[in-house]
C-alpha cells in the first residue's frame, strides 16, 4: 500500500495529540489514526501509546485474524489505561484490511472519520460519535470500555482510502479553514493501492510502523 501521514498541530493547543500507526502481517494491513482531547495532563501521550501499542499487540498475536478479536484485544489493553491516563479521553478509527480483496472493517469510537476518495469526491463512511465539536458522546478512557462500532467495505483500484481527526475533516473540510489557519490539530492517513511505500509529513513523531 502507498500510505502518506500528514499531521499538524492546531492554533489552540499545547500539542499535537493526534497519532497513528500501521502494520503488515500475514495478508492483512492494519491502521490506526488516534486523536485525544485536551482534558487530561496527558493527551499526547495517550494518542501515541494507543497508536503504537494496539498495532504492534494486533500483528504479534492473532487479534488481526478478526474484528472480534482486535476488539477483546483492545478491551483487555483498555483496563491498563488507569495507571498512566486516568483523566484522558481519546478518539480512534481502526482499519483492517485484507491485501488480496480490499475488504477492509473500520472500527471506530468518538469523533475520527474514515472516507472512500475517488477523483475529488469524498464518501464519507462513518457517524462521528458526537453532538457537537466540544461534546463527544463515546471515547476511549480508562474508566470504561465502550465497545467500538464496525462497518464493512471494499477498497476499489482506483480510490484511496481516507482516516482522519475531526481537525482535519470538520474544521478543515467541512468548514473550509485553511490548514494553516486551524485551531485544532488536524491529520490525515491516506491509503491507495501501489508499492509499499511511506510519506511522512508531520511536526510530532507520532507515526509508528510495525512489520511481522
Amino acid at each position: 500500500m502507498d500510505i502518506t501521514w500528514q499531521s499538524q498541530q492546531g492554533h489552540q493547543r499545547q500539542s499535537n495529540n493526534d497519532a497513528a500507526a500501521i502494520g503488515y502481517v500475514q495478508g492483512y494491513f492494519l491502521a490506526i489514526v488516534v486523536d485525544a482531547a485536551e482534558v487530561g495532563n496527558s493527551g499526547r501521550a495517550l494518542a501515541q501509546h494507543w497508536a503504537k501499542e494496539v498495532i504492534y499487540d494486533a500483528t504479534h498475536s492473532l487479534a488481526y485474524e478478526s474484528p472480534e478479536l482486535l476488539i477483546d484485544l483492545m478491551h483487555e489493553k483498555q483496563k491498563s489505561l488507569k495507571h498512566q491516563y486516568l483523566h484522558d479521553v481519546a478518539s480512534y478509527c481502526l482499519l483492517r484490511m485484507e491485501l488480496s480483496s480490499g475488504h477492509f472493517q473500520l472500527l471506530y469510537v468518538g469523533d475520527c472519520q474514515a472516507g472512500i476518495q475517488t477523483n475529488d469526491s469524498i464518501e464519507w463512511l462513518i457517524t462521528p460519535h458526537r453532538v457537537n465539536p466540544y461534546l463527544i458522546t463515546r471515547s476511549l478512557n480508562a474508566k470504561r470500555f465502550l465497545r467500538p462500532e464496525i462497518m464493512e467495505a471494499t477498497l476499489k483500484p482506483d480510490a484511496g482510502l481516507l482516516l482522519c481527526s475531526d481537525g482535519y475533516w470538520c474544521e478543515h473540510l467541512e468548514q473550509d479553514i485553511p490548514l494553516a489557519a486551524l485551531e485544532d490539530d488536524a491529520s490525515l492517513l491516506t491509503i491507495t493501492y501501489g508499492k509499499q511505500k511511506l510519506s511522512i509529513q508531520t511536526d510530532s513523531p507520532n507515526m509508528f510502523v510495525t512489520y511481522c
